[in-house]
């Protein structure tokens, strides 16, 4: 069955993220994801909320007290809100898999744009799949940037080596590197070694296959310019050694950034090769002979930067991951044994919840339910509600919900409502900040954009726009952070009009600056305000505002919270719940964090 996963990005962010580019809030009253008629008040039904992990734990509000520190304890619950696959997001990743311990069932290798490689063993069986992160397992082995991984026993000594590939913007790119293993498949000490340089352009991604059938892996090699590339293996015991042969890919160009992967089937070797469009081609090479045929185009893609690698199937066939560029994982079963028709299945990482880098979340407590509304870089926005019966993680997509908007990119965003309507509260990488009505239903919404909403409120770049009642008069202000790592508020002038008008709010925030790109998001213990900002390092920081006589003092950085990092670009939504802080925090990579921080002298 041939498929095509729909376009994620357009081809100038996707030139955004190939040059290395690699908001949200709502307005007054309770957040809500639900269409009503009237303002949406305390609800008279049970509120289903996000789970409390201990419940027990006694409130902060009466014990606190203001001005004081209360130092938090933070536990990562990841695995049981966002991510129950045990594999992170990773934009350009590169795999591999090999079975390390001899167990039976392949482990998987995964590189990508910070240059390391990671180990995730497989835990479960060939057929139904566990990763469990194996740390440290590569220490030593690096390359700079956008690593690419082929795993085999170069020298047929029992021992799995490493042949890494080198890219980006440096000036190893397009090395390939072979590192042996010096100890053992438990406790391994990699050494890189004495073969030599390869070098093969820029952007160097390796696959070993057995070219000329005399029982040794060799390499084939892509690079930026869609060449392939051939090393024959001549390794003696005494040294790591590869020749370069250029009669297997004469005149075969695969397309820029071309990565393959290799297999012998049937006699004849069968490289698969992805590129930067996304497009996936095969070429085999029959029998004795030695140049690979020309190239046909298969009917799988991604949206951009496909890289193929090959997987342990049934009956000794094998089936294919597709990796792109923005961090997806695209599993095809090899059905038919055919290498042809491919099979989609969604199943391979089950239970992450991911929708592409530069991640940013707004969770809301609903009516009835709870939501969480999740942008990106590429100004795509996606809903996902609260559905605790779920396997794995409790999240259930509404796709289509924001059916036609698309916002330039870096977008933020979460529902609210305004007058008894149900509104789309967006940022945006231009700094502009939107409102879009929802015209129809719960189950059919139809959105259209109030262009006056914001009328009074110049550009803010990054808008990363947040809402809270910060002096506590039962009206939410707006708190927007800017690319300077600066925050700006506003308060609604007159609830009477029938569009907000928004007046600045001086002196309260003037304390407050984080290290570029802020993210801010609000919550209270009931006594003080405690503001929550990302910034792009990936670190958190916080500030609090006591009150004093009712009124509420500028905002100070404040150390509560440990120092919780995730990679770049971190864009936390905070919630305090039954004396407890959770954060649900996107980053970069795109992948979703959830945290939960207790009193640490709470017991």
């Amino acid at each position: 069955m041939k498929r095509k996963t729909s376009p994620l990005f357009s081809p100038e962010i996707r030139s955004y993220l190939l040059i290395g580019g690699l908001f949200f809030f709502t307005l007054i009253f309770v957040v809500s994801c639900t269409t009503t008629k009237e303002r949406i008040s305390r609800p008279s039904v049970a509120v289903k909320q996000l789970p409390d992990i201990k419940p027990s734990v006694p409130s902060l509000g009466p014990q606190a007290q203001p001005g004081k520190t209360v130092q938090f304890k933070c536990n990562d619950e990841s695995s049981k809100m966002f991510n129950a696959s045990g594999v992170d997001a990773t934009p350009f990743a590169r795999l591999a898999f090999y079975d390390f311990d001899g167990d039976g069932v392949e482990d998987m290798v995964v590189g990508g744009k910070e240059g390391d490689l990671l180990l995730f063993k497989n835990i479960g069986t060939q057929e139904r799949r566990e990763w469990a992160l194996v740390k440290g397992y590569f220490s030593g082995i690096n390359a700079n940037a956008f690593s690419s991984p082929a795993i085999g026993d170069i020298d047929n000594d029992g021992m799995a080596e490493v042949v890494l590939g080198t890219g980006g913007f440096s000036s190893e790119s397009g090395r390939i590197h072979i590192y042996k293993n010096n100890g053992t498949a438990s406790k391994p000490l990699w050494v890189k070694s004495n073969a030599g340089e390869i070098s093969i352009g820029n952007d160097a991604v390796p696959a070993l296959v057995d070219l000329n059938n005399d029982g040794r892996p060799d390499i084939v090699a892509g690079n930026s310019e869609g060449r392939l590339f051939a090393f024959i293996n001549e390794t003696s015991k005494a040294k790591v050694r590869f020749k370069k042969d250029n009669g297997y890919f004469r005149n075969i160009n695969a397309g820029t950034y071309a990565a393959p992967a290799a297999v012998v089937r049937d006699g004849s070797v069968l490289v698969i090769v992805g590129n930067s469009m996304g497009k996936v081609y095969s070429l085999e090479k029959p029998g004795r002979t030695k140049a690979f045929g020309g190239r046909k185009q298969l009917g799988i893609s991604t949206t951009s930067f496909a890289a193929p690698a090959f997987m342990g199937g049934r009956k000794g066939t094998k089936d294919l991951i597709l990796t792109d560029g923005i961090g997806e994982f695209h599993y095809f079963k090899n059905s038919d044994g055919d290498y042809i028709n491919w099979e989609h299945d969604s199943n391979f990482l089950q239970g992450r919840v991911f929708a592409g880098p530069a991640l940013s979340p707004a969770v809301n407590d609903l009516k009835i339910r709870s939501c969480i509304v999740l942008g990106n870089i590429a100004g795509d926005l996606s809903l996902y509600e609260y559905d605790g019966s779920r396997k794995l993680v409790p999240w259930n997509e509404r796709s289509g919900y924001f059916k036609g908007i698309k916002l330039p990119g870096f977008s933020k965003g979460l529902l609210t409502e305004w007058r008894g309507v149900t509104v789309l509260i967006t940022g945006q990488q231009d700094g502009i900040l939107r409102a879009f009505y929802n015209r129809g239903g719960d189950d059919s919404p139809d959105w259209v954009e109030e262009k006056n909403f914001f009328r009074n409120i110049p550009k803010i770049m990054h808008a990363a726009p947040a809402l809270f009642d910060i002096d506590g008069d039962s009206v939410q202000e707006l708190i927007v952070g800017d690319s300077e790592g600066r925050i700006h508020g506003f308060k609604i002038a007159d609830l009477s009009d029938a569009l907000p008008e928004w007046k600045p709010l001086y002196s309260i925030f003037d304390n407050v600056s984080v290290q570029r790109f802020a993210a801010p998001s609000v919550y209270s213990d009931g006594q003080d305000v405690f503001l929550v900002v990302g910034q792009q390092d990936g670190r958190l920081q916080v500030f609090r505002s006591t009150t004093n006589s009712g009124v509420l003092a500028p905002f100070k950085r404040h150390e509560a919270l440990p120092d919780i990092r995730v990679r770049e670009h971190s864009s936390p939504s905070v919630k305090f719940r039954n004396g407890a802080v959770e954060l649900s925090v996107g980053d970069y990579n795109g992948n979703l964090r959830y945290y939960v921080c207790r009193n640490a002298e709470a017991r």
